[in-house]
């Protein structure tokens, strides 16, 4: 294990742990030291618990010599010790089990009916394989599923594996794949289901993900909106699926720069999850985190941070340790310490991202390029880390041209930033050249009043500035303040900067 990963387990001496399904346990020390490489679980157990059961399993095994014990998914843990052992050279890591908690297991367990309460269990198991994050056995079982489920005739467990691998291959980045099996979900739902169905609206749903990553956000938003529009004709008033639409919704809105309504959207979902689910879920942190998003466009820092580490938190008792969403939380942390100007500890943040995302994504998921591109920022932040800035900045790049359409807002940020250090090099026809890029492919992606659009423009008029186009600077510092004055106060600090730029301009073109 790494020393930051004992150092985590060290900070959680005392605290409850359940793991994610059954756990085969060994009463033979010797038989454990065979399975495990680095670290062995030393479990003390009670027979007077109230809840969760273990049983001696050797008899029924087909390996009696290992004396296997078996405890059951609903099994809380509390963590005792964490000790070094020397002569073996693995940590031994020592718990009891325990009643504490396990109300908040079981409620998790029932979560998951309520989530899929209108299908079958191999469509729950499917499901609970994708949100563990274990993508490649979820691709193996949905392909033994559609042998046995004949492809003949369009039912709606046909259409459910086909959603669920388009589900499955979105999680894994591969977006171009995800639409083929969302569509031949979504021919079948549209026929079977005329007048509307769960399955139809989760199928929407899962198309305007996809369109969001494609940066196609106006899309996006109308898929959703559709399935939020079937969810609440059909659901109960307090359902998963509405929740999830009203999620995807704030996010639209985020990508947008709708942000008043992003947070409107974001707390609706909160409040509904937080009514369905047990108060440590997975789709609860998924929403504090959007809410800190939301919040970190209002420029309200402190409050960002706050909603991020209650996600990360969440997060770190609900899922594995190498889940994908653990990622996403230090990228967050990451990009609210960068606004902050808390420089070192945005870099701890992105580089834990980065190198979590390396091992559970694919080289070219563009999560691992949004993570190269936010480590240039930091360092073009940093006095004298514009050369690591411009590194970062171009595999970020790299790719996206591999996994995202050509004309991606993502594409034209990353060139944003190269056209800056390069103009602040004073290397100006580069700088032109990737600034002037940028700024089209953000203006042909991104709503009028996106500040990401101001930023682009503002640093064009900055390019065209030190090269003495005159004209053309104050064209574009005024419409960067245009844009600005749509979404921020007279006296914001981005405003009050490209307020100066007018002024510098101003006083070149009267010398």
């Amino acid at each position: 294990m790494s020393k930051e990963e004992i150092d985590i387990l060290y900070s959680k001496k005392g605290q409850l742990i359940s793991l994610n399904g059954f756990l085969s346990t060994s009463r033979k020390q010797e038989i454990a030291n065979c399975y495990s490489k680095e670290v062995i679980f030393i479990i003390q157990t009670t027979f007077n618990l109230s809840y969760g059961c273990f049983a001696h399993v050797a008899s029924m095994s087909q390996f009696p010599h290992e004396d296997e014990v078996l405890f059951d998914l609903a099994s809380v843990f509390k963590i005792i010790d964490i000790k070094y052992d020397e002569i073996n050279g693995k940590w031994n890591i020592y718990l009891i089990t325990t009643d504490e908690g396990t109300n908040v297991v079981q409620a998790y367990i029932n979560s998951i009916k309520i989530e899929a309460n209108e299908i079958n269990i191999d469509f729950i198991f499917a499901r609970l394989l994708i949100q563990i994050g274990e993508y490649n056995l979820a691709h193996d079982y949905l392909n033994k599923l559609i042998t046995i489920i004949s492809d003949e005739n369009e039912t709606r467990d046909l259409a459910l594996i086909y959603y669920y691998k388009g589900l499955n291959l979105y999680r894994e980045g591969n977006y171009s794949q995800s639409m083929i099996e969302y569509e031949k979900a979504l021919v079948i739902q549209r026929k079977i289901f005329p007048n509307g169905h769960s399955d139809l609206g989760e199928t929407l749903g899962g198309i305007g993900l996809l369109y969001d990553n494609m940066g196609k956000y106006e899309l996006a938003l109308e898929k959703h909106l559709e399935c939020l529009l079937i969810s609440e004709k059909i659901l109960s008033k307090d359902h998963v699926h509405i929740a999830e639409a009203l999620n995807n919704i704030g996010l639209c809105y985020e990508r947008l720069g709708k942000f008043e309504l992003a947070l409107e959207y974001d707390i609706r979902a909160l409040e509904m999850k937080q009514r369905l689910f047990p108060h440590n879920h997975p789709d609860i942190a998924t929403s504090l985190s959007n809410i800190g998003l939301a919040y970190y466009n209002h420029y309200n820092f402190e409050q960002a941070l706050d909603y991020h580490q209650r996600s990360l938190a969440m997060k770190e008792q609900c899922l594995p340790s190498n889940h994908p969403e653990l990622a996403v939380s230090y990228c967050n942390l990451g990009l609210v310490h960068l606004a902050l100007n808390h420089y070192d500890k945005a870099l701890i943040y992105y580089m834990r991202d980065l190198s979590m995302s390396e091992k559970t994504l694919p080289s070219d998921h563009s999560d691992i390029g949004i993570t190269h591109h936010n480590l240039g920022k930091i360092y073009q932040a940093k006095e004298k880390g514009s050369h690591l800035a411009l590194k970062h900045y171009q595999k970020a790049i790299d790719i996206y041209m591999k996994s995202l359409p050509r004309q991606h807002p993502y594409i034209g940020m990353s060139l944003m930033y190269i056209g800056e250090i390069l103009c602040d090099q004073n290397n100006l026809e580069c700088a032109l050249q990737y600034a002037e890029e940028a700024f089209h492919i953000l203006e042909a992606t991104l709503s009028e009043e996106h500040r990401r659009r101001a930023e682009s423009t503002y640093i064009l008029a900055k390019v065209c500035k030190k090269l003495n186009q005159i004209d053309k600077a104050l064209e574009y510092a005024y419409k960067a303040h245009h844009i600005q004055l749509k979404t921020l106060d007279i006296d914001h600090k981005e405003v009050q900067k490209t307020l100066e730029l007018i002024k510098s301009i101003k006083i070149m073109k009267n010398v």
